[in-house]
């Protein structure tokens, strides 16, 4: 009996630790702003991405060296990734100024 009342109260601990620790995560990365239809949240959305296969490729060691044509593809996606969020911005700018520049 003893056992039993133990266990339920570490796992009902470790299920409230996580729980709390997922809400913290969420509140400090401000994970609430990826639920909105913002358009300076998808070009940031897009520049991180584009930040990380720029990254990639710069941490490999080899910068391209051994497998170029795979470092031109990933440095193609991530050109790709910062279009996107240079476009998902051009909306946001002609939407508040009124006209298209």
């Amino acid at each position: 009996m003893k056992a039993r009342l133990a266990s339920g109260i570490i796992l009902g601990v470790a299920i409230g630790m996580a729980v709390g620790v997922g809400a913290y995560t969420f509140v400090y990365a401000r994970g609430y702003s990826y639920m909105t239809n913002n358009a300076v949240v998808a070009a940031q959305d897009f520049q991180r991405r584009a930040q990380f296969y720029v990254d990639f490729i710069e941490s490999e060691n080899s910068t391209g060296f051994h497998a170029p044509q795979e470092a031109a593809r990933i440095l193609g996606e991530s050109i790709n990734f910062s279009r996107k969020g240079q476009v998902a911005l051009r909306g946001c700018i002609q939407s508040t100024s009124g006209q298209a520049k």
